[in-house]
Order: structure tokens, then sequence, then C-alpha cells
């Protein structure tokens, strides 16, 4: 968002002069008359992403089948990506994530981990002002029953290995199938190639002593240039 005139004294704002220019990046907005400044920080955003375990499969360990939701609004209406959301004022990040998959799929779940920190799109073209806080979140409770809520058109499964979602509101597949934030399609194929720990996460897990150091010292995955 850019203004035109000062929200404070409604002189018509500059961009980068005199000592803004030193200390603000470049494009910055600034009153020349009161010294407002108008930052455009990046604005904090939380995703999800919850292994799903189909209910047609009988056993399928790891889980690599992840929760989707249909984009109902821009950018990117009629996309899938992971469930994700603005943070509200005095969110905690957790929170925040929990209640985003919750109005969007229905499903309730609990955050096991943060697993990165990115902006969500790695094209300029498409390059948001947003910082996006990326949760592994485990479904909480006995045959969830997806539905789409809130900014979602649809909710559905995702299989990476083969690009197809079932989309669950329609009860078809769709082929051919990308995430339209491509940090969101980073992080999935990630997850399909062990990137990502899973701990806590799959069935019929063995508890080891390594498990447990993991625990402690619970890792960060960062992308450059995210």
């Amino acid at each position: 968002m850019k203004y035109i005139f000062c929200p404070i004294c409604a002189f018509k704002l500059e961009t980068n002069g005199g000592e803004v220019a030193e200390r603000c990046p470049t494009g910055t907005q600034y009153c020349p008359v009161c010294d407002f400044v108008h930052w455009r920080n990046p604005i904090p955003v939380s995703a999800v992403l919850v292994p799903f375990k189909p209910e047609w499969e009988i056993s399928t360990n790891p889980i690599t089948s992840v929760l989707v939701v249909k984009r109902k609004l821009p950018p990117f209406p009629g996309r899938w990506c992971l469930p994700c959301g603005y943070m509200n004022c005095n969110d905690r990040p957790k929170a925040s994530a929990r209640r985003e998959v919750l109005e969007e799929t229905g499903v309730m779940t609990r955050m096991v981990r943060l697993i990165a920190l990115c902006n969500p799109s790695v094209s300029a073209k498409h390059e948001l002002n947003q910082l996006t806080a990326f949760y592994l979140g485990k479904v909480h409770g006995d045959n969830p029953k997806p539905k789409a809520g809130d900014d979602a058109s649809a909710v559905g499964i995702f299989f990476p290995r083969s690009r197809k979602v079932k989309n669950l509101t329609t009860d078809e597949f769709e082929n051919d199938q990308d995430l339209c934030f491509s940090s969101h399609g980073i992080i999935v194929k990630d997850w399909l190639h062990g990137d990502i720990d899973r701990l806590g996460v799959n069935y019929e897990l063995k508890y080891t002593k390594k498990m447990e150091s993991t625990i402690i010292n619970d890792r960060l995955v960062t992308y450059e240039g995210l």
C-alpha cells in the first residue's frame, strides 16, 4: 500500500530525499513537513504443512500427501496452496497457524515445530511484501472430515509425487497441479524427500535416543533467497 498524502498532516508525501535517503530503503515514502515515514515492513503470515492420510489408504508410512486448500480470493484465486493467512493483532504465531487450518479446512491440528521463515514467493514477478512462518502441523483427533471454509473454496489432499489433488469438496481428482506460492511447493518437496524432520507426525514411530536428541536440538530449516 502506498499513500499519496501524509496521514498525519495531509501534506503530499515524497520518496527518498534528505536524511530519509540515508536511513531508509529505496522507494520509502516520507513527509517533508512532519517527518512521518511510511515504513512498508513485511506483513506476517502463517502457513501450515499438514501431512494427511487419505481414508482410503490402509497404510502410508511415511505420510507424503498433505492437506491443501483452493484459494477463493486474490492472489491466485482458484489455485491450490497450503492453509495460510495473515496473523491478527496480538496473535501468537502458533495460535494463528492453528486458526487458519481450522477456518479453511475444518480440521483441528497442533503445531509440531517451526520449519521455515521466508517470503511466500521466489519469483520477482509475484513477490509479496510478506514474511511467512511455516509450521509443521499434526492432525488432532480421529477421522477428521475436512470441509472448506473462510477464504477457501475447496479443500483437498495433494499428492506431490503424481502432482494430483483429490478435491474433497467435489470428490474429483485434479491432475498436473502445482501449488501457487513457490515457497509452498519447496516446503512440500522437501517434506516428500525427507529433508524436513518427520518426528512427531508419522504413524508407528519407534522412539530412540537419537529422536530424543532431535527434540531437544530442534532444527530450524531456512532457505536462502526465499
